[in-house]
């Protein structure tokens, strides 16, 4: 409140699992419940503002035509990040871009589902119960949707996940 200009909430790296979404950029993989929590640990030393784990894949790392958001993160390490991130007083959000992959995040305690998609019924149902919240990002999928690709140099796959992705969000 001292200044004017933008409002960010950083995360610093994010938890992912091996050949998960982002891992080896913004994103750091663990390979069991005791890893997931202890990456929680190492990045709140670090003092973000909340935790972000990539529970599901996204649109440049889907491997199949029309499938972007395929669950990647294992519930139990979900849990574990989330019960630890909890403990040491810090929000998690979720990069999930699937109704399996919000289910999975808010029936661990995931406080908010980032880009999102179509939720179903007990999805909603969820969110009412624990109070998390979706941030329904189509930022990220717009290029694919709307620029032409000769623009975006994205390849085939990627348009197809990238267009599929928009038109689920949307709808």
């Amino acid at each position: 409140g001292k200044a004017l200009g933008p409002r960010m909430l950083v995360a610093n790296y994010a938890v992912s699992v091996a050949g998960g979404h982002m891992t080896g950029s913004v994103a750091l993989p663990v390979h069991s419940e005791v890893e997931a929590a202890q990456m929680v640990r190492d990045i709140a030393a670090t003092k973000p503002d909340l935790i972000k784990l990539m529970i599901t894949g996204g649109v440049l790392d889907a491997d199949v035509p029309g499938e972007p958001g395929v669950l990647k993160m294992p519930p139990h390490y979900v849990k574990a990040a989330v019960e630890t991130a909890h403990e040491l007083g810090y929000k998690v959000a979720a990069h999930v871009e699937s109704t399996a992959g919000m289910l999975v995040a808010l029936q661990n305690g995931v406080d908010t589902l980032e880009h999102g998609g179509k939720p179903s019924e007990e999805v909603l149902q969820l969110m009412r119960a624990t109070g998390a919240v979706l941030v329904g990002t189509l930022s990220p999928a717009v290029p694919f949707a709307v620029m032409d690709q000769a623009v975006t140099g994205l390849s085939d796959l990627d348009l197809v996940n990238g267009k599929a992705l928009f038109t689920y969000m949307k709808d």
